[in-house]
């Protein structure tokens, strides 16, 4: 019988299942316990949910979320709906705020969900939907990220609604050197990539691949991080960094590494990278937008880390979702991603699997 157990942090895991289930299910950058334990440390107002399942006292699922209190649907709206509940929202009569169960891995684009017992997936998930609801008493339930297509079956079993979701990028990088990788590309692109790097020198702008920052780097990238999520074109996230998280990235090792361009002697522009079995991660990016526009930094940020990739014999770069047409242009294919909704009302559920369909298109 599917049995379930239900941990609000990493560390409360019984040791035994601990070593099970990092044996079984934890082995890359983005998925192990230091990175559990960095989000539990460096989020603002983070509450990780852990969920482990198997028969036997063996550990056959492992999944991970973090709840969201009243977060405002409204957000994910645009113009005038948003604007209206926006209004109601002053007087605390806003019928959209939810508190809510994500299932993901949080800020990372892949799936929180992972199983060794494909027949039993579906039980799992009803098993984790159940807790939510009747234990944890929450409204709804949303799972992110879901590309397997076996999963993808188990959540539809367990009764989600399916909605569509921002899909990843993926680029080849099985080249020998960058300049083989520039004869791939049109021949247009081409020389629009090396007029965008010749503009960045002749700016007087640098650009370099580094293995951590210092305290003070790390609060001038804190704020170029904001820079750029508060310009973004996704949906608002529900749980963001701290100041001081940026700060703490050494401790996650090797794996993690910082692209950083400079005008005299100042970021204007950063990526963090991740090593991540055959393929490299381009994770965060921010920028001045001042000196960093004028330097095509955004642009070149993404041409240092394919030139990394390359020299470091990874397969392939995933290279996040957002601005589409010019990933494309670079030769980066669309990873298709789906999400899940439930919600306890069921009227509430229809009417929230439109609002959110309408806002990952």
């Amino acid at each position: 019988m599917m049995k379930i157990s239900v941990y609000k942090s990493y560390e409360q895991i019984d040791e035994e299942l601990r070593l099970k289930l990092e044996n079984k299910f934890l082995r890359t950058s983005e998925y192990s316990k230091e990175w559990f334990l960095f989000l539990e440390n460096n989020l603002l107002g983070y509450e990780p949910l852990y969920f482990i399942g198997g028969e036997e006292d063996d550990v056959d699922f492992f999944s991970t979320g973090f709840i969201a209190r009243k977060l405002n649907v409204a957000n994910y709206l645009s113009n005038k709906p948003k604007a209206m509940f926006d209004w109601l929202d002053k007087y605390l009569i806003n019928p959209l705020k939810f508190n809510v169960v994500f299932i993901k891995n949080p800020l990372s684009n892949f799936e929180g969900i992972h199983s060794s017992k494909q027949d039993k997936l579906s039980e799992f998930i009803r098993e984790c939907k159940n807790y939510i609801y009747h234990v944890l008493k929450f409204d709804s339930i949303f799972i992110g990220n879901v590309g397997d297509a076996q999963l993808n079956a188990g959540i539809t079993e367990a009764e989600f609604i399916k909605i569509p979701y921002y899909p990843n990028t993926l680029l080849s990088t099985d080249f020998t050197t960058f300049d083989e990788y520039l004869l791939s590309v049109k021949k247009k692109k081409r020389w629009d990539i090396k007029n965008k790097i010749k503009t960045m020198h002749q700016y007087g702008a640098s650009i370099e691949v580094v293995n951590s920052i210092n305290h003070q780097e790390s609060e001038r990238i804190y704020e170029l991080y904001n820079n750029t999520a508060e310009r973004g074109d996704a949906s608002p996230y529900p749980i963001i960094y701290s100041k001081s998280s940026f700060g703490q990235w050494d401790g996650m090792g090797e794996s993690y590494k910082w692209i950083l361009v400079k005008f005299q002697s100042k970021i204007i522009a950063f990526a963090m990278v991740v090593k991540e079995g055959n393929s490299l991660l381009f994770k965060h990016v921010g920028m001045d937008y001042e000196h960093s526009t004028q330097c095509f930094a955004y642009f070149n940020l993404y041409y240092e880390a394919i030139r990394l990739a390359i020299e470091e014999n990874f397969q392939s770069m995933y290279c996040g979702p957002t601005t589409y047409e010019t990933k494309k242009s670079l030769g980066c294919q669309l990873v298709e991603l789906n999400a899940y909704l439930s919600v306890k009302n069921f009227f509430l559920e229809k009417a929230m699997g439109k609002v959110l369909t309408k806002a990952f298109k």
